[in-house]
């Protein structure tokens, strides 16, 4: 089974792409060039990306992952980051998963030196693949674990207008949000710029970022990674960028999923502005084939009975 170590995501090989057109038609996420981003901005630097592939029509399927080093850490770890709102594997609707990561797991058992664990994150547990991954990694001889990730707000907007969305939040958020709204409008105080291509994508990104770095939010991990996401979004005719400025000084940004914090307290109330929530899950896989991978694995599940015991709580399975 071909394994593409440090791909160029902008030119993948005709395997791999004809792999990507299909699961790139569904999702922004799914797209090559949103891989080239996360690898090119948003992983450590240094970290290999090993994509493991099935490229037989029936049960193609790509595992993209990453290690940061791997001559001394054996451990692969999926390429996603706090921004892949819908990273998974890559396939085809009607593709055998469970074929398909049984090929590749037998690619990674098969490398020497030996992995030690495998860790799939931000996964949707909804997924026919979240449960072929688990039970294809158990009949490999993993010792698996799964445990929520994250979780993310979202509404669905389908066929529905601003003023039918605000008539359906909570009475007390719409006073709010009208009072603060009523008043800024009276001292003309208050503008707004939207941008959705790459017109005035410089000036968008150092607004962006003002609001950034006067919120409550902790400086980013990877600096570069949500300018080059922006621009990539504006590229592709894909970007929804919003400020809103107070006497011409950025006050508030929302950018996809990825909002700043606006100067009132209903900014922080996300639940009553977003109601529903997507959980993602990751699966933990210890490779009981090699002693460092076994030891932790009967570590975590020693851990486990010893709450257990205790009468504490331990993750809910997915």
């Amino acid at each position: 089974m071909p394994v593409y170590i440090n791909p160029d995501f902008r030119r993948l090989a005709g395997g791999l792409a004809r792999l990507f057109e299909r699961a790139a038609e569904d999702s922004f996420f799914a797209l090559p060039a949103w891989y080239d981003l996360v690898a090119r901005h948003g992983v450590p630097r240094g970290s290999e990306v090993r994509v493991y592939t099935d490229e037989r029509p029936g049960s193609a399927t790509a595992l993209l992952l990453r290690t940061d080093n791997p001559e001394h850490e054996r451990h692969l770890t999926s390429l996603a980051n706090a921004y892949s709102v819908e990273h998974g594997v890559i396939c085809r609707p009607e593709t055998d998963l469970e074929a398909g990561f049984s090929a590749i797991l037998a690619e990674i058992l098969a490398e020497r030196p030996r992995w030690e664990r495998l860790s799939l994150v931000e996964l949707d547990p909804r997924h026919a693949s979240y449960d072929a991954a688990t039970c294809s990694l158990r009949r490999a001889g993993f010792l698996v674990e799964c445990a929520f990730n994250s979780g993310t707000w979202y509404e669905e907007t389908t066929a529905l207008d601003f003023a039918e969305y605000l008539a359906a939040r909570p009475s007390e958020l719409r006073n709010t949000w009208r009072r603060k709204r009523i008043r800024l409008e009276r001292s003309n105080r208050l503008s707004a710029s939207f941008f959705s291509d790459p017109e005035g994508i410089d000036q968008a990104i150092a607004d962006y970022l003002t609001v950034y770095a006067a919120s409550w939010k902790p400086p980013e991990h990877f600096p570069e990674f949500i300018p080059a996401l922006i621009r990539l979004a504006g590229e592709l005719g894909a970007l929804c960028l919003g400020i809103q400025y107070i006497d011409g000084v950025p006050a508030a940004a929302q950018f996809g999923s990825c909002g700043m914090a606006a100067p009132s307290s209903t900014s922080s109330r996300r639940r009553l502005w977003l109601p529903r929530r997507h959980e993602r899950w990751g699966i933990s896989a210890a490779n009981a084939w090699t002693w460092p991978g076994l030891g932790f694995g009967l570590k975590r599940e020693a851990a486990k009975i010893y709450h257990r015991l205790r009468g504490e709580p331990i993750a809910r399975a997915a």
